[in-house]
């Protein structure tokens, strides 16, 4: 149900005398909720702890360590003990506290009561909503504007913007390359643009020219600055969460597997076609659906007519992939310029790679 903010792997039930936990079978940490940790530490103890994280007195965000609940970026608080300092992770908006191996030991214990036994069943079911209610008091509605200057400018814009996916645990330098590699190759591009495309688009009927390298050279080209800017944000914006997800090597693959695939499915929807494909969004889609399936509470905001809204990226997902299977009806009957089945070759690896990944995600 929830991953170890340390390394991943799923966390495990246990229950104590005083309440559920989530163990660690790897690395030996575990999470409990403020709750629990009140009923075995004490008490002035926590309540200067809290203090601390409400009003940000020496705390710091700790980067690569995400609630196992919300997977938003817990912060870092530094508290004095008997044997020295110790440093706590906790999540402000679930009340989720991390302790890595030894830290619990250390905390200062409550003396011991005679309070009511209650059934793990209970305590587990107690445990789950307290977690969810501190997340839904604090968690911005369904309706909120961003809290960002810059998601009011890109929302207004026409494009999405993350709620809070959190902090990465290493530099999503792939993404980067890439976001570079499409920048250049377009602005290059620009200067004679219709050659540009004719040299390097994906032509259906030739797919074979130069090798088959189109099916990698299109990637690169787009048709214009709206185009190219609105994919590499795309990319920038859900790659890093990816990358950072499932490593650099993976990302590689998935990204040129998206690519190459997305290409074989805009062949197969018009084989005897001449007019050159180009732009990224194939192998992107394949980004799409991954952050889709793997961060699938993160919000994604948007404005919608006149109003924002923050739907969260599974739902978004299964909306999206909706419009590209009726958009490829249209496609199919030469209505429009977009290759909607490109989006759904790039989504299909995305989704494949989920399905092989999820495990150690």
């Amino acid at each position: 149900m929830f991953p170890c903010p340390v390394c991943r792997v799923q966390l495990r039930r246990t229950p104590t005398e005083k309440g559920i936990i989530w163990t660690c079978p790897r690395c030996a940490g575990h999470a409990a909720t403020l709750s629990i940790v009140r009923k075995n530490v004490e008490g002035t103890f926590v309540d200067s702890l809290w203090r601390h994280i409400r009003d940000r007195r020496g705390t710091q965000i700790r980067r690569g360590r995400r609630c196992p609940s919300c997977r938003k970026s817990m912060v870092e608080v530094t508290k004095e003990v008997i044997s020295g300092p110790v440093e706590l992770d906790v999540c402000r908006k679930c009340q989720f506290m991390w302790f890595d191996p030894g830290e619990s030991e250390a905390m200062p214990a409550l003396p011991p009561n005679a309070e009511p036994e209650m059934h793990p069943k209970a305590r587990e079911a107690l445990a789950l909503a307290e977690i969810e209610g501190f997340r839904s008091r604090h968690e911005p509605g369904i309706l909120d504007p961003p809290d960002e200057w810059w998601k009011w400018l890109v929302t207004m814009a026409g494009y999405p913007a993350e709620d809070d996916p959190g902090l990465l645990s290493r530099k999503p330098i792939l993404t980067w390359v890439f976001s570079i590699l499409i920048v250049l190759f377009s602005v290059l591009a620009f200067g004679d643009l219709d050659s540009a495309v004719g040299a390097f688009g994906l032509i259906p009927a030739e797919f074979s020219r130069w090798g088959g390298a189109t099916f990698l050279t299109s990637f690169f080209v787009h048709a214009g600055l709206l185009h190219l800017i609105g994919n590499v944000y795309f990319l920038m914006i859900f790659g890093d969460n990816v990358e950072d997800a499932v490593g650099h090597v993976r990302f590689a693959i998935l990204l040129i597997g998206s690519i190459l695939l997305g290409d074989a499915f805009h062949i197969m929807s018009d084989p005897d076609s001449t007019v050159p494909c180009i732009g990224a969004s194939g192998g992107i889609a394949g980004l799409l659906a991954f952050y889709g399936l793997a961060f699938p509470h993160v919000r994604i905001q948007f404005v919608f007519f006149v109003t924002f809204l923050r739907i969260p990226a599974l739902v978004l997902l299964v909306i999206w992939v909706g419009v590209q299977v009726f958009g490829v009806s249209l496609q199919t009957n030469g209505i429009g310029h977009v290759s909607y089945a490109s989006h759904l070759g790039g989504a299909t690896v995305g989704i494949i790679a989920w399905s092989l990944w999820r495990k150690d995600l």
